[in-house]
């Protein structure tokens, strides 16, 4: 966000914000003179244009009148023996034809502007004049220099029809005109009242505008811009550190002054972060040499018990040796069968504490991040024989039925192979040793619904709740007294498979009920698959501590 700001630049102040809004109204208000003038010029052309087609119309008809007098003229003169016949007769056809085009001309751009009679009396005659005007010029044509009487009263008769023709067309033209001259009149009259409208509508627009634009001014600019420009410095001065700063405007009654209480809150709430700042700062401290404390007496405990382990395997291992001598009475029988019993017993016990003791050095590996895996492929119908191998003794002893329900859809596994066999043993010894004779243990292998592989370890025996699965995973750690008594063990049989599968990338997961029995799921996302081009595993996350896993 600041970024940003800074990138706005003079851009993200509100007084040029303001500027360009009033210079953005001030375009709006000339973009408007502009749009009216432009209004005030289409009008004045609007005006040309009928004006145009007034003068045109006019001349239309004109033309059609003085083609109609002319042709009169010529008629009336040969019948006042003005004229010589023979002289008109070769002009009437083209007197004809002009008439017939200047009606044409009137008909299709001003028979509007005639009634229905005047209209269709004009038009009979100019339907008719082709025929009168055929006549009349053989009549022209036969009658001589001076005219006899019979040939002067076909020349009255003659004129007489013309009257007739002239009168209608005559009629038609003078109504013609004096419409057209009423309709420019109309329409003169109503673009100069548009054109007044619009003047005095643009001149008031102009004149609000600029009202307006010097009222927009004083409110942005002296109204919000100065107070809101007083609030950022002081925002700023407390956002730098600085809260002995003053606050303007805290006491205005409108937006400004909750602009100003919300910066009086920012002011109070940096002074309150200022305070917490400090007591984080000293309580990190604390929390470090904590921190550090804990780390040194964890690595230290590590070292001991690795260093321990080692140097109790050695007695032990001889310890072991030696028993099994004498259970095996391998130098000679013992005498006592009561000696052959305590050999055995401790053959058995040092086994016991030899199994606590590579545990306890596991545990060291993994809290001390040295425990190392390879990743191997990995047939999991080939480890569950070689497990099952193993804990057949154990099984039968305690009367337990060992069942291997064959995989289906399973990948090869990629993990390590002595790792991945110890997680099994664990699981299954923990299954013989809490499920009573005749009981039974499975070992199922299948798919997650992320296609991930899932390997299960299923009895039927005392079973656990919620809190007693919470405390088996914890080092060191039984579930009640009772047990401890009936079921020898250290408690760190869980903790270590957890932490195992969990350096596996994978996840230990045990639902349980009391009475009914416990399932385990070993939870593992590689496989052979998702091995790339070079055959590697991918990466996997930083080795966990047993006491992470634990929590």
């Amino acid at each position: 966000m600041q970024r940003r700001a800074r990138r706005l630049g003079w851009f993200g102040r509100i007084r040029t914000q303001a500027q360009i809004a009033l210079a953005v109204f001030l375009f709006v208000l000339v973009a408007q003179f502009a749009v009216l003038s432009y209004a005030l010029q289409r009008d004045h052309a609007l005006m040309q244009d009928i004006v145009e087609q007034n003068e045109s119309s006019r001349r239309i008809i004109d033309t059609l009148s003085d083609d109609l007098a002319a042709l009169s003229y010529r008629i009336i003169g040969v019948s006042g023996g003005i004229y010589a016949a023979q002289s008109i007769a070769f002009e009437l056809p083209d007197y004809g034809e002009r008439i017939i085009e200047g009606w044409n001309k009137v008909q299709s751009r001003l028979s509007d502007f005639t009634d229905e009679e005047t209209k269709h009396r004009a038009a009979d005659a100019v339907a008719g004049l082709p025929a009168f005007l055929k006549r009349a010029e053989k009549l022209f044509a036969e009658i001589g220099p001076v005219p006899n009487p019979e040939e002067l009263v076909l020349l009255e008769r003659n004129h007489d029809e013309w009257l007739d023709y002239r009168t209608a067309l005559t009629i038609f033209t003078d109504t013609v005109r004096q419409r057209v001259a009423e309709h420019s009149a109309a329409n003169f009259a109503e673009l100069n009242a548009i054109q007044s409208k619009l003047s005095a509508w643009s001149a008031a627009a102009f004149a609000s505008g600029l009202i307006a634009l010097a009222v927009t001014w004083y409110i942005l600019v002296f109204l919000i811009g100065r107070p809101v420009t007083g609030l950022v410095v002081s925002m700023r001065r407390i956002a730098t550190g600085d809260t002995t700063t003053n606050v303007p405007h805290v006491d205005r009654a409108n937006e400004v002054g909750d602009m100003a209480r919300a910066v009086q809150v920012f002011k109070e709430k940096s002074l309150e972060n200022q305070r917490l700042q400090r007591e984080e700062a000293r309580r990190s401290t604390e929390l470090a040499y904590a921190r550090d404390e804990a780390q040194a007496a964890n690595r230290a405990k590590s070292e001991f018990l690795a260093n321990m382990s080692h140097e109790l395997r050695t007695p032990l291992n001889a310890i072991i040796g030696f028993s099994e001598i004498m259970v095996r009475e391998l130098h000679g029988r013992l005498g006592n069968d009561r000696y052959g019993d305590y050999a055995r017993d401790i053959h058995q016990s040092g086994r016991h504490l030899l199994e606590i003791i590579n545990d306890i050095l596991d545990i060291a590996k993994v809290e001390a991040g040295k425990l190392e895996l390879r990743h191997l492929p990995i047939q999991v119908e080939e480890l569950f024989t070689s497990c099952i191998r193993l804990m057949e003794e154990r099984a039968a002893s305690a009367g337990v039925e060992l069942v291997v329900e064959p995989p289906e859809e399973v990948p090869v596994l990629l993990a390590d192979d002595t790792r991945l066999r110890q997680i099994l043993l664990n699981l299954l010894s923990n299954a013989i040793k809490f499920t009573p004779s005749g009981g039974r243990v499975i070992l199922r292998a299948g798919l997650a619904d992320d296609g991930a592989s899932e390997l299960y370890v299923i009895d039927n025996g005392i079973g656990m709740t919620e809190q007693e699965i919470s405390l088996a995973m914890q080092p060191f750690s039984q579930i009640d007294n009772s047990l401890s008594r009936r079921f020898e063990g250290t408690g760190l049989g869980l903790p270590l498979t957890k932490a195992l599968v969990e350096l596996h990338s994978g996840e230990l997961r045990l639902s349980s009920e009391r009475g009914v029995g416990t399932t385990a799921t070993i939870y593992l996302p590689l496989s052979v698959g998702d091995c790339g081009e070079s055959g590697e595993p991918p990466a996997l996350p930083p080795e966990k501590k047993l006491a992470q896993a634990s929590r």
